[in-house]
């Protein structure tokens, strides 16, 4: 028999005399005995570190998670959503692309949890308490150089706790240059009910439209007229997680006068309660890296016609590099019958490296996920997405109560099959071949879509095969022969080539298929204006401006002939002057051209002591930007306002 230790011994007998809890309670602090676990040591630094950053004061969840109490009084509840995987929230399955800010629980973690549960939730030293973390107040990236808010609140009604909401706001963007935007970051207004939001710009301002139809602040459903994501970027919002600095260097084009279109996911909680969301513009005018973002996007849509009672309904896509890229973010896009996402990338050397995948797709936690680092992918790569669908009554999510066919569509109940992966690209044509690719790879595979039929001409374009982007814009036309993009497209192929007949012919087209697309309309006047039929292009301008009155280049233009023109039935001052003030006050007075617009404006009036004002004012900026050839024409200017003249009659 074994000799046992004294100090053995002696806990033994103790045991024996006062009970098993106090052998357990001397037992914990003895080295390489397995301890009891306690909240103050191996609770609390999970908890602080991966869910108080939501569970606080101000923050998005419903209650808080900061001390003891906090977290005992729920601990049950806290083991079972961590069990299931539902928080904390974080959707892409272990093993399936490196990301950065994983919010994952690792398997010692979750252990951990249970067992102090399991253990009774004992608090333990206080003195084994952490700190709990700094957080950031505020803007997370810090003071923005631009920040753009709701123009007017909005209330979500009370209705009944849960039901989701989606409403759009339109949220006009200031400046008077065009500015290069490495990050983005939004401040939701309302933490309680915001469940996520996703942002696209609107360089066209078209989603006005939409809002001018809605009664009240924004509008319902996830429309998003001719709004996108700019430029290969992201643009989204999720409780919880860091906002994304970028990359310096990597950019996007915020182009003046264009639109942020602000797509809110509300859960409304049985009270009305006020949204009026921020949004910060962080810019990069250092040096630019020679890198190109560019995003391409792989989608099953036609594909979806899901079954009522179907639980396994498949789709899937593909595409395959034409040129070397890197991988920097992905993000996976569907609806509530969601069931599935598998995103992998086949090497030419026939290796393969996992993109992304979700085992366990919820709608409500959707979100976009940057790499660790950039993921290689030579030319040549095949990339492959597979999602998969359940419409039936065990999807908990499915919208439809008894489940129907479901199609592809915007609106929340409809559904969508999308995997968006932003890419870095060497140069610009690469990033041309890489849509290039896209195009001609969708117009094969459905040769009925004239969008694609037309993005195909462009691409064209921009590699010098003008014929065949002819070519390409007629196919469009032939599906489609009301499709505005294509007829300007037309137009402008036609211009260049010195046949200005068929090119009017084109512009008149695409203004007659949509009579309400002021760009068609602006592209019209100014075709007119460039070619001398100045009362053709006052006419323009003017439909243009019914369909949008704000339309900045219009105004400046309009005000420009009105001010200038050598015809006598066309020159009115006084007009020219309320068309570029307002033309001006929408830029806040900052923009070259405007100004230089008002000024001649109000020379043209005989307003000289406004006018040598408004030229120097331009005349500053243009100086301030390096703009030699406009400093030049309107120091020429300035001078003869000195002088009491106005601009000569053009």
């Amino acid at each position: 028999m074994a000799t046992i230790p004294k100090l053995a011994l002696l806990a033994a007998l103790l045991a024996t005399a006062i009970g098993v809890g106090t052998w357990l309670a001397i037992d914990a602090d003895r080295p390489g005995v397995t301890n009891r676990v306690t909240f103050t040591r191996d609770v609390a630094p999970i908890v602080f570190n991966h869910c108080s950053i939501c569970h606080r004061p101000g923050e998005s969840a419903p209650f808080d998670l900061l001390t003891y109490d906090d977290v005992a009084d729920r601990a049950e509840q806290i083991v079972d959503v961590v069990d299931r995987g539902f928080m904390p929230p974080w959707l892409p399955d272990a093993g399936h692309g490196d990301f950065v800010d994983n919010r994952r629980l690792s398997e010692t973690q979750i252990a951990t949890l249970t067992r102090w549960v399991e253990e009774g939730a004992a608090e333990g030293d206080v003195d084994d308490l952490p700190e709990l973390p700094q957080w950031t107040e505020g803007w997370q990236l810090g003071k923005p150089d631009l920040i753009i808010t709701m123009p007017e609140a909005y209330t979500l009604p009370a209705d009944v706790k849960g039901t989701d909401k989606y409403r759009s706001f339109v949220i006009p963007i200031p400046g008077n240059q065009v500015r290069n935007v490495r990050a983005v970051e939004l401040r939701p207004g309302n933490k309680k009910v915001v469940h996520h939001a996703n942002m696209f710009l609107d360089r066209a301002r078209s989603t006005r439209r939409l809002d001018a139809k809605d009664p009240g602040p924004g509008f319902d459903g996830m429309e998003l007229g001719e709004a996108n994501y700019p430029d290969g970027h992201f643009l989204g919002w999720t409780p919880g997680n860091t906002p994304d600095a970028g990359t310096p260097g990597i950019t996007w084009r915020l182009d003046p006068g264009s639109d942020l279109l602000l797509q809110l996911h509300m859960v409304p909680i049985g009270k009305p309660e006020t949204i009026q969301a921020s949004v910060g513009f962080y810019f990069d005018d250092g040096p630019q890296s020679p890198l190109r973002s560019h995003t391409i996007l792989m989608k099953a849509d036609e594909q979806l016609q899901i079954p009522a009672g179907d639980g396994s309904f498949t789709v899937s896509d593909s595409f395959t590099l034409p040129v070397d890229a890197q991988a920097i973010v992905v993000y996976p896009h569907a609806h509530y019958l969601g069931k599935t996402v598998d995103a992998s990338a086949r090497l030419p050397d026939g290796s393969v490296i996992p993109i992304i995948r979700i085992s366990n797709w919820d709608f409500n936690w959707q979100d976009s996920y940057r790499y660790s680092k950039p993921v290689e992918l030579p030319k040549g790569t095949e990339l492959s997405m597979t999602w998969t669908f359940d419409n039936t009554a065990d999807n908990v999510q499915n919208p439809n109560s008894p489940p129907q066919l479901v199609k592809y569509g915007n609106r929340s109940t409809d559904e969508m099959s999308h995997l968006y992966l932003q890419l870095l690209l060497r140069s610009d044509r690469d990033v041309t071949l890489v849509k290039h690719a896209q195009y001609q790879q969708r117009t094969e595979r459905f040769p009925g879509d004239w969008e694609a039929h037309s993005r195909l001409g462009r691409t064209l374009e921009s590699l010098g095969q003008q014929q065949a982007a002819i070519r390409a814009y007629h196919r469009s036309l032939e599906i489609k022969p009301d499709y505005a993009v294509a007829l300007q497209c037309l137009a402008q192929a036609h211009e260049s080539k010195g046949d200005l007949k068929k090119a009017g012919d084109y512009l008149q087209r695409a203004v007659q298929a949509n009579p309400n697309n002021v760009r068609a309309h602006h592209r019209l006047a100014h075709f007119h204006q460039q070619h001398g039929r100045l009362e053709d292009s006052v006419a323009q301008y003017r439909a243009a401006l019914e369909a949008d009155a704000d339309f900045v280049e219009s105004l400046n233009n309009l005000a420009w002939i009105f001010a200038t023109s050598v015809d006598q039935r066309l020159r009115n001052p006084d007009e020219a002057v309320k068309l570029a003030e307002r033309a001006s006050k929408l830029v806040e007075h900052r923009d070259i051209e405007t100004l230089d617009t008002l000024a001649t404006a109000y020379a043209a009036a005989g307003r000289f002591d406004d006018a040598t004002k408004t030229a120097t004012r331009a005349l500053e900026l243009a100086q301030k930007a390096g703009n030699a050839a406009a400093a030049a024409r309107i120091q020429e200017s300035l001078n003869r306002f000195r002088n009491d003249l106005p601009i000569e009659p053009q």
